[in-house]
């Protein structure tokens, strides 16, 4: 199959040699407004683009080494490497109702890995913590069309999604299998989507987890401002709802009603989502009495602005995700913790939640549980105010402190005592552009812990620092 996509490329760029190059997208093409009518075959216009990214990693994680073991006292980890990922997309599009893309990605190869070819690596799915060194595999693979005669689209395919602000859910690194059935009509866009966000065993569909949903949005002047309701469905548990959403519930439905904002409201530039949920999952164990049912009943929300000034932009966060009630004794079976499906790419801070575990939960086991990666501000307080600085059109300085505080007391490494207090992270970062299509951008952070990460021993975690650069070409 990779055979085959790596020649249907090499086919369309010798077919088409004199198309034009397109600019770099990160995301998907979003469904637009029908312009003309359907049914009119105008040529096929092709078009190119990709990245070619190295990064190089520094990192002195003061909590533990190995997989973040909850007991053993373990010295810090150290990594050190560089590594390479590539990048190829390749659009078509037949007049203003029928496109299409097909992306190919190699993840993150480190550098003299077993000096193996580009791509000999494991495939992670979209959902998993971590992914495999050298991934080849297929980052996009949708086509995008208006059914003739009714303002209807139809998205299919592998895509990169995420709903509002992406904090609730956002697959944007990997993609998920989905179907989108959308209608445009002036301001306003309702979407019907169905998303395969994970198959534990394939063709048995009990195994499954499912999100069935629909989406409002409405384009403001600025901006736009959206309402999506998401149904969660996994017939049975197994493995993915366990690592996904923490609680091993042997039949889950879970909702979860969001409400986003993005616009520019006044001088400053706003981001605004709430997330509450609600549903069940059967014959949990979580809490006391032994199996039985548990309700969901977690709830967010994230305030985030922008203020530019010519050369200086400062930026601040307020967000506030609900935590598991049975941290601190409570013998409810309620999931009171947010619910997040996110991505491993990084979401705000350089080392908390991109590299070292938050204040959430994976687990039911409360009694030994680890936190967990990329799970947003699940169990999480977080003040951030940031600022960056142009020096000039190539080179711009910035830092972002950030103050976290779990909402309900956590012992993430096994201390004797939990406590609410996370830590505080700085984040220093250079942005110099070389060229239009060429940046080498870099970020120092530092991460002081606070008591939810003592260890067992009941010593003190020690600091965590970490340098990334990340050298990108876009064409």
């Amino acid at each position: 199959m990779k055979k085959f996509v790596v020649l249907l490329v090499v086919a369309a760029l010798t077919c088409f040699g004199t198309s034009a190059f397109a600019a770099h997208q990160e995301e998907a093409d979003q469904p637009g407004i029908v312009k003309s009518e359907p049914g009119v075959t105008s040529g096929v216009a092709m078009s190119l683009s990709g990245s070619i990214d190295i990064r190089e990693r520094f990192y002195n994680l003061g909590v533990a080494g190995g997989p973040f073991s909850s007991t053993a006292d373990n010295p810090p980890a150290r990594t050190t490497n560089t590594q390479e990922r590539i990048r190829l997309n390749v659009d078509a599009k037949v007049g203003d109702y029928l496109n299409g893309r097909i992306s190919i990605e190699n993840d993150w190869d480190t550098f003299g890995r077993v000096e193996a070819p580009q791509g000999n690596g494991a495939t992670a799915p979209s959902w998993s913590s971590s992914a495999a060194n050298g991934r080849l595999d297929i980052r996009e693979a949708w086509m995008n069309f208006m059914i003739p005669g009714i303002p209807v689209g139809i998205k299919g395919g592998h895509q990169l999604l995420q709903l509002g602000n992406g904090w609730f859910f956002r697959d944007m690194k990997y993609g998920s299998d989905a179907w989108v059935v959308y209608n445009g009509t002036g301001n306003n866009t309702l979407a019907l989507y169905d998303v395969r966000v994970a198959e534990n065993v394939a063709n048995q569909p009990d195994q499954d987890i499912d999100f069935y949903g629909i989406l409002d949005a409405y384009k403001l002047a600025d901006g736009v401002i959206s309402v999506d309701l998401t149904w969660a469905a996994a017939p049975s548990s197994g493995g993915p709802f366990t690592t996904i959403f923490g609680n091993p519930g042997q039949k889950v439905n879970m909702y979860n009603l969001g409400i986003s904002y993005a616009a520019k409201t006044g001088p400053i530039h706003l981001k605004a989502e709430v997330d509450v949920q609600a549903g069940k999952a059967e014959q949990s164990n979580l809490g006391a009495g032994g199996p039985g049912d548990s309700k969901f009943k977690g709830y967010q929300g994230v305030l985030q602005g922008n203020l530019p000034m010519d050369a200086l932009n400062i930026d601040f966060t307020l967000a506030y995700g609900s935590g598991l009630k049975q941290l601190n004794g409570d013998t409810t079976k309620d999931v009171n913790q947010i619910i997040t499906v996110m991505d491993n790419d990084q979401h705000y801070t350089l080392i908390y939640e991109y590299l070292e575990p938050t204040g959430a939960l994976n687990t039911v086991n409360v009694a030994t549980a680890n936190g967990s990666l990329h799970t947003g501000f699940a169990n999480t307080m977080a003040a951030n105010i940031g600022a960056m600085f142009n020096l000039s059109k190539f080179v711009g300085i910035g830092f972002e402190y950030w103050y976290l505080q779990a909402v309900e007391k956590v012992a993430i490494f096994g201390g004797t005592t939990p406590s609410d207090k996370l830590g505080n992270e700085v984040d220093f970062k250079l942005n110099w552009k070389l060229y239009d299509n060429l940046s080498w951008n870099w970020q120092v952070g530092w991460f002081k812990h606070g008591d939810a990460y003592k260890r067992a021993n009941g010593s003190d975690a020690d600091d965590s620092t970490a340098v990334l650069g990340m050298l990108s070409f876009k064409f």
